[in-house]
């Protein structure tokens, strides 16, 4: 504990000494140095990050606002176990104050110092992308756009728009917006518009030059379909968004993202013939209840080409497996239990549909609710029963449409399997029929062999039999059976 004190003391001692030397000798912190970048993102949060190069030393970083002592990050950001930068709280930043950093490293030949650097951290300000676009017509063929800023401080945010329609090969664009409407006066309802905004800090708040990325973007014409994307989730294991490639259409790429997530691109097309018609999710991609969008962006002779954006709620696209296993059985009062297992493991999201007849009835239907059993009260032991289930998922857990397919039939009762014989009386018939035929033409291919056989066989014994052995042959030939003898009674004649 001793040790451990000395050499912290001696740590901080030295920081003092470095920085007391730095006013002493009126040495004024760099502020044109750049191997550490700071950046404020939106106000939120900030990063100070430099460059770790194979072989040098792990650097420490310590900062402090003016008038103030030292202090080492609290949470550093690393890269292959190297420190490359700290990581800043929103409560941490001071804008309007000089932000003062440095670090240093120890090696073999002693300490290793780089800096100091100043920073306004008011000109290292960079807001996130404007989010929420709207594109409305006006009376006069118009349209205006309208987007939320992100930052906290909207007066000090100053916007650019640019925008195209599909016939347009450069952007067009609209810079120095101080609000968070932009008016287009005049368009052409047969073309489709596309526009995208960025924002940075304007003059009044800081000097910079520091824009957002380009939001996503917005759409307005006749060409712009809402829907030609569709996300299925199957049974919560994976999830496909697909969409149908039409002949000459160009080849699109997927973008996917939630909320204020940065848009990535699809990593598992789905294809056909070689061209992308969706995009395949593991389970560990897919996140219920987060918005989800998605935009499609496509390339042509005359530029970049993006259908969307769409926006999913994916507890709302949920489609299970059909239920299996289904079991029924009888109960005392003279009814049937029916029971089956649910694909999705919380079956208090689902409801089922039950479905039912006898070989004389059309299907009755039933809905069970956040269980798998279903009892059918009484029944007619004479008749065979066809049961099906299927599910969805229910109003506490989504809002959907989206059913299971039908499980697989399960019967019950005494005639069942004299129903499934005369259901399948066709098919033998089918299967037998030409099997019989042919079994007959091979029966006939052997009668004739073997009456060829005999008769062969006779002639050459009558015909090697001396006079002595006649009766014996006459015998031998009269004791053949009549339907295998030969066209002529077999007559026993003298040897010549």
């Amino acid at each position: 504990m001793g040790e451990e004190f000395f050499w912290r003391t001696q740590t901080w001692l030295k920081i003092y000494f470095f920085v007391s030397i730095m006013i002493l000798c009126n040495v004024e912190p760099s502020t044109q140095s750049s191997d550490v970048d700071c950046i404020v993102y939106n106000e939120e949060f900030m990063e100070c990050t430099w460059t770790h190069s194979e072989g040098e030393v792990n650097y420490t970083l310590y900062h402090w606002y003016k008038n103030e002592p030292p202090q080492e990050c609290q949470s550093y950001i690393q890269q292959h176990g190297y420190n490359v930068g700290c990581d800043f709280l929103a409560s941490e930043i001071h804008q309007f104050k000089p932000f003062y950093i440095f670090r240093n490293g120890s090696s073999g030949s002693g300490n290793i110092s780089r800096g100091p650097q100043e920073f306004m951290l008011k000109d290292h300000v960079i807001p996130f992308a404007p989010e929420n676009l709207v594109v409305n017509a006006t009376e006069n063929n118009g349209l205006i756009l309208s987007w939320d800023s992100t930052m906290p401080t909207p007066t000090c945010v100053e916007f650019e728009v640019r925008y195209r329609n599909s016939k347009d090969k450069e952007w067009q664009k609209a810079p120095g917006l101080q609000q968070t409407t932009f008016n287009l006066p005049s368009v052409d309802p047969e073309k489709l518009y596309t526009f995208q905004v960025k924002s940075k800090v304007n003059k009044y708040c800081g000097t910079t030059n520091l824009w957002s990325e380009w939001s996503l973007p917005g759409y307005w014409g006749r060409e712009y379909t809402q829907t030609d994307v569709d996300c299925i989730v199957y049974n919560e294991e994976f999830m496909e968004c697909t969409w149908t490639h039409s002949e000459g259409e160009m080849n699109y790429t997927l973008y996917q993202w939630y909320n204020s997530e940065p848009p990535q691109e699809c990593t598992n097309h789905i294809q056909q013939r070689g061209y992308n018609v969706g995009c395949h999710f593991s389970t560990s991609m897919i996140q219920l209840f987060k918005n989800f969008y998605i935009f499609r962006n496509g390339s042509s002779g005359s530029g970049d080409i993006s259908i969307g954006p769409q926006m999913f709620q994916l507890q709302d696209q949920v489609k299970p497996f059909a239920p299996g296993n289904l079991v029924v059985n009888a109960t005392e009062n003279n009814g049937l239990l029916l029971s089956w297992d649910s694909s999705m493991s919380n079956i208090l999201c689902l409801d089922f549909e039950v479905r039912y007849r006898n070989m004389d009835r059309e299907w009755q239907k039933a809905t069970v609710l956040q269980q798998t059993i279903f009892n059918l009260p009484s029944v007619d032991p004479e008749k065979v029963y066809t049961f099906q289930v299927k599910s969805k998922v229910n109003k506490y857990c989504g809002t959907t449409k989206l059913w299971s397919e039908w499980s697989l039939p399960v019967h019950w009762g005494k005639s069942n399997t004299e129903n499934n014989q005369r259901a399948l009386n066709p098919l033998v018939l089918l299967a037998t029929v030409p099997a019989f035929v042919l079994f007959i033409f091979i029966i006939y291919l052997i009668y004739k062999r073997l009456e060829s056989a005999v008769h062969d066989a006779g002639e050459v014994v009558f015909s090697t039999l001396g006079e002595e052995e006649c009766s014996i042959g006459t015998d031998l030939a009269n004791s053949v059976p009549a339907e295998f003898s030969g066209p002529e009674p077999m007559i026993c004649k003298g040897v010549v």
